[in-house]
């Protein structure tokens, strides 16, 4: 699908071959030519340019990973040559980039609209060499909260094209928290889109919004085919000021702390901030049903985003009072035990590690740590886990 919007879907099977993985690593070439130029007159050439170009140094280069490519365009052919289809995607989007600057140019320079239209120029590919692109960073993450500022599928659908022209290949949605729940509904807890989608502004205007099956599986779809990841982030246990609303009973009902009084809540918040709603952890029966429903929200996630491979339950700014803090690392535990058994990893902020400093209890494998309160909490995360535990 990519390759016919780029070259247009007239383009005929024989003027795009694949071949065997070359001396320099490349395992998928992709070759557009002009009438009348042989597939190995254009490979050679193209080769040659690119080892040419990027030095003898470049071939064997350790630093290659399979987002690796190289691209060629010429008056005679176009090629990519990637390390592998991540690679591949990449060469594409270099394409795409090349040609949307090429328009935008084009329609700077264009004749002013009062005078009479004229057709639309070509799309014009630059020539251009570049040999052995490889991205400094794995994870090149784009963090977009529909939570609170709801964005309609189409918008999405847009941006994430964008997004593919910058190389950018992770798109991190950060679907509830406290001022909204998007994920399609839940046969068992269907009041999360009834109650939980709806703010209830002071103006009257009611703030309304969440996503349809067809609706995520339709951006999945799209990410699959640009070679984007998408990170779908549950807030757990705090901020969950529209899970509360939905189903009070998963709050601690009315604890006092001093003048401040936690729990359930009638309708979602429209306050920001640093809010009091958090799962109630305290008890053995409402720690159960919290982790119960906990579980169950990240097998939906996983059901709905069924290529993702990391899956983010936040973590952040728990409220003490509806925690027994003790029992936090038991609580991620469970969660990165679930995701664990699906081959998938867990995402979560950088407080979490403060809930296991000093109990004994380690950081599950398949945890991810991302740290975003300041650059010394980036330090900490670094100094204070398993040599082995990933960062962003």
């Amino acid at each position: 699908k990519r390759i016919s919007a780029l070259f247009g879907t007239t383009m005929s099977s024989q003027q795009i071959s694949s071949m065997q993985r070359e001396d320099d690593g490349t395992s998928i070439i992709l070759l557009v030519l002009a009438p009348g130029v042989s597939n190995v007159e254009a490979l050679t050439t193209a080769l040659d340019l690119v080892a040419s170009t990027g030095g003898e140094d470049c071939r064997g280069n350790k630093k290659m990973t399979m987002e690796t490519h190289s691209v060629v365009v010429t008056d005679a052919f176009v090629y990519v040559g990637a390390h592998g289809v991540a690679g591949l995607h990449a060469g594409l989007s270099t394409l795409a980039f090349l040609l949307n600057s090429s328009e935008e140019s084009n329609l700077s320079s264009s004749v002013p609209s009062s005078l009479p239209s004229s057709p639309p120029p070509p799309r014009m590919l630059p020539s251009i060499i570049i040999p052995y692109d490889t991205p400094k960073y794995e994870w090149r993450g784009f963090h977009l909260d529909v939570a609170r500022h709801f964005f309609e599928m189409n918008v999405l659908i847009n941006l994430t094209q964008r997004l593919s022209l910058l190389r950018i290949n992770i798109l991190h949605l950060h679907l509830t928290d406290d001022q909204g729940w998007r994920l399609p509904s839940h046969e068992k807890y269907d009041l999360l889109n009834k109650i939980g989608s709806k703010r209830y502004e002071k103006n009257g205007v009611i703030y309304d919004g969440s996503y349809t099956l067809e609706q995520i599986q339709r951006l999945v779809t799209v990410c699959l085919e640009l070679n984007i990841d998408i990170v779908p982030e549950i807030d757990l246990p705090g901020h969950a000021g529209a899970i509360l609303a939905s189903y009070p009973h998963l709050g601690c009902k009315f604890r006092s702390v001093g003048s401040r009084r936690q729990g359930s809540v009638h309708l979602v918040p429209t306050k920001w901030g640093e809010l009091d709603y958090s799962l109630c952890l305290v008890g053995d029966n409402k720690y159960d049903q919290s982790l119960s429903f906990s579980l169950e929200m990240l097998k939906h996630a996983m059901v709905l985003f069924p290529y993702s491979s990391h899956f983010h339950v936040g973590g952040d700014e728990v409220p003490s009072q509806s925690v027994d803090r003790a029992r936090l690392p038991h609580f991620f535990d469970a969660l990165a035990d679930l995701l664990g058994a699906h081959d998938r990893s867990m995402i979560v902020w950088d407080e979490v590690l403060s809930f296991y400093r000093g109990t004994g209890a380690r950081l599950p494998a398949n945890v991810v740590i991302q740290a975003w309160q300041s650059v010394e909490k980036v330090r900490q995360a670094l100094e204070h886990t398993d040599v082995n535990t990933r960062i962003i």
